[in-house]
């Protein structure tokens, strides 16, 4: 099966790559291992979209989804319901033409004279071998680029990744009634139910801190569940409450099958324990467990050597770069930062004027120097550990993805490499399509 376009995952990324390369008029396949697109919007329950603290327009393709999910009753600016995207990011999919294949995995590539050739995959229905001019890797994990021999890192300096989390919703909560109580317990913010949020985390002077200690004390609560709490209210679904933790601190490769499963098994374990926990907060008292997410929240794994690496002093200098995807001024945000990794931020922070800001995100960072007509999309673009925790964010993850289709149309157009492509076309590409 040939195609102009193959993009491997679904998911943040990669859904919008797909539905962009579609609108393009490109022949596009999408192929994703779970039945759904969104990938960690979704799957892994990862609302709200952070902000980049810029411009929360990003694109007409992005403005689109928040404005189905208005009209649909499931969204509200960056807060979203999780369910209702799958069905959005599907519907705008079908309606580009895009072709899609669930339940599948990437399973191998042929490389030859430095072009990706084929795709080998497999499902329940067996093997299969897809051809494709333009290659999107959207996996989250540089799973084609790795098997393309790709060079790679991943952890910060002592190998070391982020924790990942596994979400959970409650349900049959009275929110005001716990919004009212986080209130009286000091949290100053002003607390919208239709867009409340609280946390708490061990280094911090958070209201619920001592409503924690008290937990953990009486055994309700371990030490380590006490670390890191966050959630919020979640769009479309009045009496729900999304959790963002349990965060796994124990060190886990999210490329590996097995601990994955060792991150759903004790997030599993971790979860039963808030549950008993959140039961005896004011607001509470009649909810119920409603979802865990099925897939492991994953905030770091491989990130690829490119053809330019951003890094964390590009970041925190407020680096600009003419071949600008996207501007940002979300913050490093490296969860269980290390004293090592502090003493390296601390090291390169640089003060700018108020206007000045922020960052961009240069292209070059999801070309491979090895694969000729391979684009790398999503977190595991070319970034250093530091960079990756500030670009991670769906917001800007979604804006590359959307970049890496208009890059493939342009060199189908022009019949080159895929960093061959012309920049003033690009730039003109991205002002039509709406991007600030």
């Amino acid at each position: 099966m040939q195609y102009n376009v193959i993009v491997i995952g679904g998911g943040t990324s990669g859904a919008i790559a797909g539905i962009a390369a579609g609108r393009m008029g490109l022949n596009t396949l999408i192929v994703e291992s779970n039945g759904f697109l969104g990938g960690t919007a979704t799957g892994a329950l990862v609302a709200p979209i952070m902000s980049t603290l810029c411009n929360d327009y990003i694109s007409d393709i992005n403005e689109e989804i928040r404005k189905r999910l208005m009209e649909t009753g499931d969204g509200q600016g960056n807060w979203f319901n999780p369910e209702m995207l799958k069905l959005i990011l599907e519907q705008l999919a079908l309606e580009a033409g895009v072709h899609m294949k669930f339940y599948s995995q990437l399973s191998g590539v042929k490389v030859n004279n430095n072009k990706i050739e084929e795709i080998h995959i497999q499902s329940k229905s067996g093997y299969e071998t897809l051809k494709g001019d333009i290659i999107i890797d959207a996996t989250g994990d540089g799973d084609v680029a790795a098997l393309s021999d790709v060079p790679f890192e991943s952890g910060n300096k002592e190998g070391i990744n982020q924790p990942v989390s596994l979400r959970f919703q409650m349900a049959n909560v009275e929110v005001q009634k716990f919004s009212d109580y986080v209130k009286a317990l000091g949290q100053t913010e002003e607390l919208d139910i239709n867009a409340f949020h609280t946390a708490h985390t061990e280094d911090g002077n958070w209201p619920l801190k001592k409503v924690f200690q008290e937990a953990v004390s009486s055994g309700l609560l371990l030490e380590d569940d006490a670390r890191y709490f966050q959630c919020f209210s979640i769009a479309g679904r009045t009496n729900e409450i999304g959790f963002n933790c349990p965060e796994i601190f124990e060190q886990i490769d999210g490329t590996d099958s097995q601990e994955l499963t060792k991150a759903q098994i004790i997030g599993k374990q971790k979860i039963y324990r808030y549950v008993k926990f959140m039961k005896t907060l004011p607001g509470f008292e009649n909810a119920y467990l409603s979802l865990i997410a099925p897939m492991v929240g994953v905030r770091e794994t491989r990130r690829i050597k490119g053809a330019l690496t951003l890094t964390g002093r590009d970041i925190l200098s407020y680096r600009k770069f003419e071949s600008r995807v996207i501007s940002s001024n979300y913050p490093v945000d490296i969860h269980n930062m290390s004293e090592e990794d502090k003493k390296i931020i601390d090291g390169i922070r640089e003060n700018v004027s108020v206007e000045e800001k922020f960052y961009d995100i240069p292209v070059e960072i999801m070309f491979t120097k090895e694969i000729h007509n391979l684009i790398v999309t999503g977190r595991c673009a070319s970034a250093d550990f530091i960079a990756q925790s500030a670009i991670r964010i769906q917001s800007v993850v979604r804006a590359m993805g959307e970049a890496a289709a208009y890059i493939a149309y342009l060199a189908l157009e022009k019949e080159c490499n895929v960093k061959n492509y012309d920049i003033n076309s690009f730039n003109i590409l991205l002002k039509e399509k709406g991007f600030k």
